[in-house]
């Protein structure tokens, strides 16, 4: 309603618009740390539907698409088809946010990120690399840690509460998997969330 008011007044049009993008921002934080709570309380509730994976991920590769797309950062994908496990899929979407959010953030213009769902021995492995600078080793566990941010951005007012890794990997736990952050022998920085099937 505001910025209808303000229509003719581009500063005033501006500003609702900056308090607006920061409500936004303080109720995902307030959101994750919600989430988070009830996961140390033993009580992050998810839901144990049969979901294609992989015909969810495809979706959730568009969506990435858009967040690339401003930085001109390609993303190739190898997914196989057919895989099914029990999960909570409003969870698992945010999984996907987080983390494909960081492989742009933490890209360079141009760059390239990497996506491939596979089935493993016993399980399921879903894998996101990208070009950015690569991730230090001191740095590949404490990453998960809450408030963390790391220290790839290339502008530190890019960086979110450093809460996004932390909450992907209480999600994953609860759904019996578990998350790691590698460099590959080219220099990307991946992370694999490992899923039981």
């Amino acid at each position: 309603q505001g910025l209808e008011k303000c229509r003719n007044l581009p500063e005033a049009q501006e500003a609702f618009s900056q308090l607006l993008e920061q409500t936004d921002r303080q109720g995902a934080i307030l959101e994750s740390l919600l989430l988070l709570s009830r996961a140390d309380a033993g009580k992050l509730e998810i839901s144990a539907e049969r979901i294609d994976l992989s015909g969810l991920l495809e979706t959730w590769l568009e969506d990435a698409g858009l967040l690339a797309e401003a930085r001109d950062i390609t993303i190739h994908s190898e997914i196989e088809p057919g895989i099914e496990m029990h999960g909570d899929p409003v969870l698992l979407q945010r999984v996907a946010h987080n983390l494909f959010s960081n492989a742009v953030r933490y890209n360079r213009d141009g760059g390239v990120i990497d996506c491939r769902l596979r089935r493993t021995g016993n399980g399921i492995e879903w894998t996101i690399a990208n070009t950015g600078q690569p991730l230090a080793e001191a740095d590949r566990e404490r990453i998960f840690d809450r408030f963390e941010r790391g220290n790839r951005a290339n502008d530190a007012t890019e960086l979110g509460a450093g809460l996004g890794l932390s909450l992907v990997k209480e999600i994953v736990t609860a759904h019996g998997g578990r998350v790691t952050a590698s460099v590959t022998d080219a220099g990307l920085t991946t992370m694999t969330v490992s899923l039981p099937m």
